[in-house]
């Protein structure tokens, strides 16, 4: 079997340009590397104040609740006595109407009993 030799050192040329390929692809990995490692960097970084602005909100949500059930609260009681009060001055008024029904009556019977 016959072998190639390769002459004026064409395979040693060759190979360090391949072995240049090699190097300039293993750099390229190591930024490709670097920037993988900074972006999940970034990643957590934001997860973290995410997770921070969302709790702030949560915090800020339940405290709004609970002041909002603590002025409807409030509210419902305001209504109830306003009810009562408007029951009272229902009852006033009709007592109003019928004293003053029965004082019509009375001043029509007396100016019929006078012989009007």
């Amino acid at each position: 079997m016959q072998t190639v030799e390769w002459t004026d050192g064409k395979l040693e040329e060759r190979l360090d340009r391949v072995d240049e390929r090699f190097e300039q692809v293993d750099k390229r990995f190591d930024r490709i590397e670097e920037r993988i490692v900074e972006v999940n960097s970034r990643i957590t970084e934001t997860a973290r104040e995410t997770d921070r602005r969302l709790k702030e909100v949560d915090r800020r949500v339940t405290e709004t609740s609970e002041g909002t059930n603590q002025r409807l609260d409030r509210v419902e009681e305001t209504m109830v006595e306003l009810k009562h009060q408007m029951a009272s001055l229902n009852t006033t008024f009709q007592r109003g109407n019928f004293s003053l029904i029965v004082a019509v009556i009375g001043v029509i019977a007396a100016v019929l009993a006078k012989g009007g």
